[in-house]
Parts: structure tokens; sequence; C-alpha cells
């Protein structure tokens, strides 16, 4: 399936202008409040959160967006949540006045963050969400992992090596 949601956590962060058009992304319908989960298997403490956005620039983009197609994750909203709980312990809200970027980097997440879940959404468009790929920086236990030993989830693990946490990557209401 072209556009599957766990595309976003396949470890492959090359742009569309090297794999080609729509290649190596993962999309939503076109629906309100679009949006992409990952749940990483287990409550981890988060560092830092890193989105790779598309780079291309094509006709569609340039003609309804003013140029990249980066330009159509403007606004984005991401949580982290941890259990049940419906209530995100931390949220960032894109501010940006024209485009995100390519390379998004969420260093802002407050010190001992915990978090089994991370969510990107376009709150309140009618659009759809767009992703290459997303990696969560992670460690299981501040108190027992030396900093540099922290894990990078989601990733693409050797098959030789096991896996720290399962991942399991959701896009409601619909899936490709």
């Amino acid at each position: 399936d072209k556009y599957n949601s766990s595309t976003a956590n396949d470890g492959d962060v090359r742009p569309e202008s090297v794999v080609g058009s729509g290649n190596g992304l993962t999309t939503t319908n076109k629906e309100i409040n679009p949006w992409w989960e990952v749940t990483l298997g287990t409550s981890v403490v988060i560092d830092s959160i890193t989105i790779y956005n598309r780079d291309l620039v094509h006709g569609w983009c340039t003609d309804n967006l003013g140029g990249n197609c980066s330009r159509k994750l403007k606004g984005f909203r991401l949580e982290i949540f941890n259990g049940e709980d419906a209530n995100a312990v931390f949220t960032y809200n894109d501010a940006s006045l024209d485009d995100p970027g390519l390379i998004i980097l969420i260093t802002t997440v407050p010190s001992g963050t915990i978090g089994d879940r991370v969510r990107i959404s376009l709150p309140n468009k009618n659009e759809h969400l767009v992703l290459i790929e997303v990696q969560v920086f992670s460690y299981e236990n501040p108190s027992l992992v030396p900093s540099t030993m922290r894990t990078q989830l989601p990733s693409v693990i050797p098959s030789n090596r096991p896996s720290v946490v399962s991942l399991t990557v959701s896009s409601y209401p619909s899936l490709f």
C-alpha cells in the first residue's frame, strides 16, 4: 500500500525529490481534523521529535499554496499522550507564518515528559495530512539510561537485534 500510515516510521527520511513524487510518504484521506499517531508500545521519556516534511515543488502546490508542498503542514499540532488519558501531556502548535520547513525539530519538550503515543494533526482544517517520516527520540528510564544511550524511536531495527518497544501506527478515522 503506497500511502500506508506506517510509511511515516519506516526509517526512510529520503525526500520526495530523491524517491520520486508521491513516494515514501503517508497521507490521510481529505477530512476535517486529519491526524496520524504512533503508539510506542511502552511509556518512555520523550526528549525530542523530528518531523520530515515534503520537499516537492510541483504544479498543484505552486498553484494552490504558492510554492513548496511543505506548506500543507502549516499550522500542525503535535501532541504527546500517556496511557488512557485523553489529555495530552505536551502540545506543540506550529506557529509558522508560511512554511514549517522540511525538517521540523521539536526540541521544546519539557525535561522528563513521559508518553506512549505521539499524534500529529491539522486542527480545524479539511485537508490531507501528509508526512515523510516522524522520529521520536526517547529513553525508557532517565535514572538508569545515560544520555549517550538514548534510543531513537521509531527506527528500523536490524533483524538480528531485538526491538526495545513495539510500534503501532494509526491514522484515524481513515486507514490506508
